[in-house]
């Protein structure tokens, strides 16, 4: 069976030489491949490159700086190792994936496979990336902001002394970063040292932005809504019903995660009443489970953690069903997995 990215690769050579030659594009209606239905349609070739251009894909995991990436959440590459620190977050832009990590770790790649460890300004951990108006943003320990153009090179800013950051996005030209075991997030159009503000809320740690609204969680259940420009309260419930050991939005929807068991609920919205179970039953889920993260892409979902005797976990699910997680835990051992995001990479083919 061809794979689906072999099929991609294949192809664009087979319409290359087709467009040089003017030879007749051959029938598709008998290859067998790991493509998802929706992926192909026998009309010639050209209707399968253009499945693949519209939407550009992949899920991304980490355990001790070791980086694997899958488009489709089963079948994992295993690309160099550059350093030994846990990557805790990765973001997507200007044609480069950059991810961070403890002790200052900074790594970067143009095309998943070869990545570089990249000079940082700091040995604080760093726990969240995002990128926006022309720029990378991540934050960490210790009052730690980091800002770059390119993902190379970085400079070192301030929020504020004795500060530690948890997560950071952008949306609608703010960068909004959330504190550590705090009700304090910080927004700033730039991420620069003195232009960021602080706001106080009944809730931060993870934070996701969709549909016109940011959503904060603080890890035990608990989830505020606000506008975009964060000065509204959209909803609020100090008990919601949602898991939020992990809060993401993608295709539409805000996912979030219980850490025991690995639970996956759905909202299109974030407040309460539209919060409903998403897919459950990872086998390896069990009460000293601790799940640490979640990613989606087309209903999709994966989740990493670790299992009941400390050792790495990861499931995915192909269906928004209870019981659909399956266990596809690539490399078994310790530690456990860190991280697991979704990527979009922007138009273009999988190479």
């Amino acid at each position: 069976m061809r794979t689906c990215l072999t099929l991609m690769r294949r192809l664009w050579m087979w319409l290359l030489l087709c467009g040089l030659s003017g030879a007749v594009l051959p029938d598709c209606s008998n290859l067998h491949t790991d493509c998802a239905p929706a992926d192909i349609e026998c009309n010639g070739w050209a209707t399968i490159l253009l499945a693949h251009t519209v939407r550009n894909t992949v899920f991304i995991a980490n355990y001790t700086g070791n980086i694997h990436y899958s488009y489709n959440g089963v079948s994992w590459s295993f690309p160099n190792q550059v350093t030994g620190n846990v990557i805790n977050r990765f973001a997507y832009g200007n044609g480069l994936i950059v991810g961070v990590g403890n002790n200052g770790a900074i790594v970067y790649s143009a095309n998943l496979e070869n990545w570089t460890l990249a000079a940082s300004p700091t040995a604080n951990a760093l726990n969240g990336i995002t990128y926006g108006n022309e720029r990378f943003v991540a934050v960490g320990a210790s009052n730690t902001v980091l800002v770059s153009g390119d993902g190379i090179n970085w400079t070192l800013e301030t929020i504020g002394a004795g500060i530690s950051l948890q997560d950071v996005g952008y949306a609608d030209g703010l960068f909004v970063t959330s504190r550590i075991l705090s009700t304090d997030i910080y927004y700033s159009t730039t991420g620069l040292s003195g232009t960021w503000q602080q706001k106080t809320i009944p809730s931060s740690n993870h934070l996701a932005f969709g549909n016109g609204r940011w959503v904060f969680s603080d890890g035990v259940g608990n989830i505020i809504v606000y506008s975009s420009d964060l000065n509204n309260v959209l909803y609020a419930n100090a008990a919601a019903s949602a898991g939020s050991n992990d809060l993401i939005f993608t295709d539409g929807a805000f996912y979030s995660m219980s850490a025991a068991g690995g639970t996956v609920s759905r909202s299109l919205n974030g407040d309460d009443a539209t919060w409903q179970v998403f897919a459950t039953g990872c086998p390896s889920a069990g009460t000293a489970q601790a799940i640490s993260a979640l990613a989606c892409i087309d209903q999709r979902c994966v989740i990493v953690g670790n299992d009941n005797s400390a050792n790495r976990a990861m499931c995915t699910s192909s269906n928004g069903t209870a019981g659909s997680f399956t266990n596809i835990t690539p490399v078994a051992g310790n530690p456990t997995y860190g991280i697991v995001q979704a990527l979009d990479l922007g138009p273009g083919l999988q190479f």
